[in-house]
């Protein structure tokens, strides 16, 4: 299982080994391990420390590796057995609490560059296109992807209860929604694109023509607001003017071109 942030991922774990427990295959007490989770005998749990001096056989407990606990004793250490390639080692207490979590689930982080026989993926709202790339990718057989459609992340704090949303528009959603780091370049394009647009030009116009509505009559009153009015007479105009283009624009649907933008000094 993969998600995308730690707390998701503990909850999966602790469905897991809730489910494992209730059918007999895992020892209901256990240690607490890292992440606030017990493991008891036959619970699958992952090292997250390299440690040279626990050897395993020819090799040694790295960052990464899983493992099926086989016993448990007095003072807290696991002795536990790794997955797929084989060997043995016990987890001294110390390690256990600070290096061990349950492996059921994992983030789509630590997932990158595994490969498993089926992923099961939980995506969220909140979830990105990067990680989301990664959850669905890691199966060789099958990726199963889990769409959370509830409408608030946290229904404690929604104001408004309301429908499930829609699975498509939860991906559309996490597709279109990059984490992904942009150059100052492509920022300074798409802020003039937004400053340029015909909707933001005719909401200022609008804005503007507001103001001096409301400014009028207080103008036949006093000679100072008349004044000022006066010296922003071509500021209004010009707006009147790119109103008027711009609706001009619209009703051709013209395609709008920003002009690329000029960036000085070091190159980015």
């Amino acid at each position: 299982m993969i998600a995308g942030d730690n707390e998701t991922v503990r909850d999966l774990n602790a469905r897991a080994r809730a489910d494992r427990v209730a059918t007999g295959a895992v020892q209901d007490c256990g240690v607490e391990l890292s992440d606030g989770t017990p493991a008891g005998v036959g619970d699958l749990v992952v090292t997250r420390h390299n440690d040279r001096t626990l050897a395993t056989g020819r090799g040694w407990v790295k960052n990464g590796d899983t493992w099926t606990v086989v016993g448990i004793d007095r003072r807290g250490a696991l002795t536990v057995a790794r997955s797929g390639r084989g060997g043995n080692t016990t987890l001294p207490p110390e390690y256990v609490r600070h290096h061990v979590e349950l492996g059921y689930a994992t983030t789509a982080h630590r997932a990158q560059g595994q490969t498993v026989d089926t992923a099961h993926a939980f995506i969220s709202p909140a979830t990105q296109r990067e990680p989301l790339y990664v959850m669905a990718t890691r199966g060789r057989e099958a990726n199963l992807l889990y769409v959370d459609t509830a409408p608030d992340f946290d229904p404690e704090a929604a104001h408004v209860a309301g429908d499930d949303v829609d699975v498509l528009d939860v991906l559309r959603r996490v597709v279109a929604d990059s984490g992904m780091a942009r150059s100052a370049t492509q920022e300074i394009a798409d802020q003039w694109a937004h400053a340029h647009a015909a909707s933001t030009q005719s909401a200022q116009y609008a804005t503007i023509a507001a103001a001096i509505e409301r400014g009028g009559s207080l103008a036949q009153q006093d000679p100072d607001v008349r004044r000022a009015l006066d010296d922003r007479a071509d500021l209004i105009r010009q707006a009147a003017a790119a109103r008027a283009s711009n609706r001009a624009a619209v009703r051709a649907s013209a395609p709008f071109d920003p002009p690329s933008p000029v960036v000085t000094g070091p190159e980015i």
